[in-house]
């Protein structure tokens, strides 16, 4: 079972949760993707299951309303550009709804 990482950055443009400029976050966005596909590639060929973790987030980046990804600077005890405690829940969820009993 692979789990993808969450989106981090919204589709287009930033926020002040995400003190990129334009082109820095274009470039993490095509970075992001690339990762992406590479993953889903190496799951595939091994056999994998794919946890969707950068679908089920999507709408939850930085600069959302409810965001699932800490921005920067991360809150007290969060890490910059990372899950919270929203995010790893609904992976853990959806991970363990995905397992087999």
């Amino acid at each position: 079972m692979l789990v993808e990482y969450p989106t981090i950055l919204p589709p287009q443009g930033v926020c002040a949760a995400t003190p990129l400029t334009g082109a820095d976050a274009d470039a993490a966005r095509t970075k992001a993707a690339r990762l992406l596909s590479i993953t889903r590639e190496a799951a595939t060929a091994g056999g994998a299951s794919v946890i969707a973790a950068s679908e089920l987030s999507r709408g939850h980046d930085a600069c959302a309303a409810q965001p699932w990804m800490n921005g920067y600077p991360a809150p007290p005890g969060g890490a910059p550009y990372h899950p919270n405690l929203a995010a790893m829940t609904a992976i853990a969820d959806t991970l363990d709804a995905a397992l087999p009993r």
